[in-house]
């Protein structure tokens, strides 16, 4: 994607060229408008601004194999990669399950892998699911209890399971200022432990969980390389927030709304032909 970012911004620096814009689109969404474009805007030469937008598009669309790049793993491959390392932190992206992207963060099925497989190294695993957020926090810290954990809003992708837990903190959610977040209501949320396993109760759904404060209002210090070994993150994209902390990263090919198998979407309102769907899709101008 960087080539196409750098050819526009290039672009914008030849004679005559104002503005050079790039617009992917979002891969889930399912609508009618759905496509890529380029925008160019130049100093009063229409045709010099058709030539240019033309160029950008040919090239992504040259481009288009190599950004269908597939590096996802299977759940159970990336659970047990990740607690054999050395040392954390591991990244594990939770694919399918991005809250940037428009999923409910409501997934277990990296935890519930984790839990078959008695991790290890101890494991940082957000949730967003109200009732065991605040079954957690009626029940108070230092309760044991078993939980009904996630599919809370999401159903389609998968089944909730039980787990026995401890409470370890319950929280209102608040949160300190986060770098690049301008708010944040995760609502009612509590810390509960299950094995190695801690997971991080959310009532209401949000981008927090994609930064390493969110562990903090929990007094979990998820930078700690020592005590750490694997953090979930559930986006598909914004790894940024860890990056400077993380030994490697890991993909996680998980089902769900903002998967990276486009192709085993039922579409309905997107123009057809349109790559990736459709193998006789063809660059046209006209």
């Amino acid at each position: 994607m960087k080539v196409w970012f750098d050819l526009a911004r290039e672009m914008e620096s030849r004679p005559g060229v104002i503005s050079v814009s790039t617009y992917p689109m979002q891969p889930w969404l399912d609508v009618e408008e759905g496509g890529w474009a380029s925008l160019v805007y130049t100093d009063n030469d229409p045709q010099l601004a058709d030539e240019l937008a033309k160029e950008l598009t040919r090239c992504v669309w040259d481009l288009r194999h190599d950004l269908m790049k597939f590096d996802s793993i299977p759940v159970a491959e990336a659970v047990s990669r990740a607690d054999a390392a050395s040392r954390g932190i591991v990244v594990l992206s939770d694919t399918g399950d991005s809250v940037a992207g428009g999923s409910a963060g409501d997934s277990v099925i990296i935890l519930a892998e984790m839990i078959r497989q008695q991790v290890e190294g101890v494991c940082l695993v957000p949730l967003v699911d109200e009732p065991a957020a605040l079954a957690a926090a009626e029940a108070g810290e230092g309760a044991r209890l078993e939980l009904r954990l996630g599919r809370a809003a999401d159903r389609r992708w998968g089944d909730p399971i039980s787990a026995d837990v401890e409470v370890l903190r319950v929280t209102d959610g608040a949160m300190a200022t986060v770098p690049g977040l301008e708010s944040h209501s995760q609502g009612t949320s509590a810390l509960v432990r299950i094995g190695n396993v801690l997971v991080g109760l959310s009532q209401h759904r949000n981008r927090g969980a994609m930064h390493p404060e969110f562990w903090d209002h929990f007094g979990v210090d998820a930078t700690d390389r020592e005590a750490v070994r694997t953090v979930v993150v559930k986006t598909a994209s914004n790894f940024q927030y860890f990056a400077d902390l993380t030994e490697e990263l890991i993909r996680v090919d998980t089902p769900g709304h903002t998967q990276s198998r486009v192709t085993d979407f039922d579409w309905k309102r997107l123009p057809r032909p349109i790559f990736p769907l459709d193998a006789d899709a063809a660059l046209d101008f006209d």
